[in-house]
């Protein structure tokens, strides 16, 4: 598997880190994942090296408010963690799609996303109206959380939110739930880039977009494959379960029985990630992706009236 990381700068600015990882031969077809909340590129190598080992190159990049910031230093990296815009995770996933048709011309893409990522995975099928990409994976998307905060602590979080967009607190995130593989746990509570922050803005912004996620599942309109573990205690599996009833037929949904959150590291990740490749085997007849610039209009629109 060859390694290759880049550091992107996004058109407002922005550093992103990037990693690409590539089969020893030609790939076949592409991977471009948006990792969860608190989550880094770094945690991915090893999903990365069963799909290059199946011929597809694995493209995931560090969120805002997430991962190494080698742009920051240690002190500001830590109060950057968990700040960020909603809408800049959507921009950020067009502008690296366009580095991805330049790097891969031809190749047929799949956007796949955990959790957090499967919310704007999600939010990315059904509010773009052409999407660059042949089919989407939305690995326990985090639409509504297990346990919901009381409605009080939700409405302040909103009006905080609006005045201190930047402030950040801790989500108290139980690492034990994320998977039942001890080893995969134990590695997250070492890692330290993992973290648990967010802001009062970030939190609102997510709820908001799970609800439109749930409700406009019948705009997915490409191949979709929904994941979920009966046994996930971190997000609700019922609202999942509601975001699969209101697709369409294009959307495949899967529970698997006792699972927690991380599918991908969870005891039985072989039958996931088969599933996943399975269903990632690129079609003869893929769309062609729609317009860079149609894309970028939409998205920038969005990202003017969060600004507001």
């Amino acid at each position: 598997m060859k390694t290759t990381y880049e550091n992107l700068c996004m058109t407002d600015g922005a550093l992103v880190r990037l990693v690409r990882f590539e089969p020893d031969g030609e790939a076949k077809g592409v991977i471009q994942f948006v990792h969860g909340f608190g989550e880094h590129i770094g945690m991915y190598e090893a999903v990365a090296q069963y799909f290059t080992d199946h011929g597809f190159a694995f493209v995931i990049h560090d969120q805002r408010g997430h991962g190494e910031m080698l742009d920051k230093t240690p002190a500001e990296r830590r109060r950057a963690w968990g700040v960020a815009r909603y809408v800049n995770f959507l921009i950020d996933i067009t502008e690296i799609r366009a580095h991805i048709a330049q790097w891969y011309p031809g190749l047929p893409v799949t956007l796949a996303g955990l959790s957090m990522g499967g919310n704007i995975v999600a939010n990315y099928a059904e509010r773009i109206t052409q999407v660059p990409y042949e089919r989407i994976v939305m690995e326990s998307p985090w639409l509504r959380l297990a346990k919901p905060m009381p409605s009080a602590v939700t409405s302040f979080a909103r009006v905080a939110g609006s005045v201190f967009p930047n402030f950040t607190i801790s989500s108290h995130l139980d690492i034990d739930a994320v998977s039942r593989d001890e080893a995969e746990t134990a590695k997250m509570k070492q890692d330290k880039l993992y973290h648990d922050r967010i802001s009062f803005k970030l939190y609102s912004q997510v709820l908001d977009a799970g609800e439109y996620a749930i409700a406009h599942a019948s705009d997915i309109k490409l191949p979709a494959l929904l994941l979920t573990g009966t046994g996930d205690k971190l997000v609700s599996v019922d609202a999942i379960r509601e975001m699969a009833d209101n697709a369409g037929p294009n959307l495949i949904f899967r529970e698997f029985d006792g699972a927690y959150h991380a599918l991908h590291q969870d005891i039985n990740k072989a039958e996931v990630l088969a599933l996943i490749l399975d269903f990632c085997d690129p079609p003869s007849n893929a769309p062609k992706p729609a317009p860079e610039d149609t894309l970028a209009t939409r998205l920038f629109a969005m990202r003017d009236d969060q600004e507001g």
